[in-house]
């Protein structure tokens, strides 16, 4: 049973939210991060199986100390252009590795939660500048730049084995003009009164 300020969240949504969120990665989330103006929400999804899991993470979440990741900052391009990036020497570890590479060493800090900033590739369709790592194109791949899916479902099962927790940041209503959900999903999207997606 959800909360009263859970079903008051939830009606704060707009109707599309929900079949989003439940279809995002193809399975039931929880818990994740939302992000809404600058403000991050660890948010459940509204399915009853996971009251067990909410349950859980009120357990641990209030005790947690969450050393945060941008894997942006370890990436080649920071603060550079990708053009410019393109022409530099690869690195001699994605990202990702040298992130899994210094676990142990996060861990003496005392972290016991690892919030990834998103992780996800970022919209080259109208893109500005470097473009933000919010502008998502597709919530189901890696930034190439940070690593491959696999090098981040390694880095999960190490910081789960040293007993972090895992939390990424996901902005499901913040996509680029270029996600994948634009073709696949389009009732995922705010629409003009001509029918186009509102961008």
């Amino acid at each position: 049973m959800q909360s009263a300020s859970e079903q008051k969240f939830w009606k704060t949504l707009p109707p599309s939210t929900h079949p989003l969120i439940n279809r995002l990665m193809g399975i039931p989330l929880m818990p994740f991060v939302v992000n809404s103006g600058g403000i991050h929400f660890i948010v459940p999804c509204p399915l009853p199986r996971n009251e067990l899991r909410l349950e859980a993470m009120k357990q641990w979440i209030s005790d947690s100390i969450i050393y945060q990741i941008n894997l942006r900052g370890l990436a080649m391009r920071e603060p550079r252009n990708a053009i410019e990036a393109a022409t530099e020497r690869r690195l001699a570890e994605s990202p990702l590795a040298y992130v899994a590479n210094h676990l142990t060493t996060i861990k003496k800090l005392g972290a016991n939660v690892l919030y990834f900033m998103p992780p996800y590739p970022i919209g080259n369709a109208f893109r500005k500048g470097i473009g933000s790592p919010y502008s998502i194109r597709n919530f189901r791949a890696i930034e190439p730049e940070y690593g491959t899916l696999e090098e981040m479902k390694s880095l999960v099962r190490k910081a789960h084995k040293l007993g972090f927790k895992v939390i990424f940041d996901i902005t499901p209503n913040h996509t680029s003009r270029d996600n994948v959900w634009i073709r696949s999903n389009p009732e995922f999207y705010v629409k003009c009164k001509n029918g186009e997606i509102f961008l």
